[in-house]
């Protein structure tokens, strides 16, 4: 009898393949969630200053941070909604307005973000993936 086995599955030698339309999502993700991370750095480290710069200098910073907090909870919600259904999306933006609770989903949704980037196959850094490496690959 030969090496062959009748119910074997047959086995492709070809390499798996990524659709073009799936990567182009995780493009999009990628890019949203680097934003989201630098705009989220720098309006933790102004906040951070705010707390010990002199009387003069505080009403400045303190306008300068409340566009960067619309912009983390516009960038949140754009992430959100490339990530999570309807729902889940409505609540992560729900929830992103709440101060401090705002890191805990933004936690949340670099940590998915991370996690389907990495199931693709790319590697993620400290701010996000490589958008560069991501576009070749389209």
């Amino acid at each position: 009898m030969s090496d062959y086995e009748v119910y074997e599955t047959p086995k492709s030698n070809l390499e798996p393949g990524h659709d073009t339309k799936d990567l182009e999502n995780i493009l999009v993700i990628a890019k949203r969630q680097k934003a989201l991370l630098l705009t989220f750095l720098v309006y933790f480290l102004l906040a951070g200053y705010s707390g010990s710069a002199n009387a003069e200098v505080k009403p400045l910073l303190q306008l300068i941070l409340l566009p960067l907090m619309l912009a983390v909870v516009i960038l949140t919600a754009l992430l959100s909604i490339r990530l999570y259904s309807k729902i889940g999306a409505t609540i992560m933006i729900l929830l992103s307005i709440i101060p401090l609770i705002n890191l805990i989903i933004i936690l949340i949704a670099n940590g998915s973000a991370n996690k389907l980037i990495k199931s693709k196959g790319f590697r993620v850094g400290l701010v996000g993936a490589d958008t560069k490496e991501i576009a070749k690959a389209i």
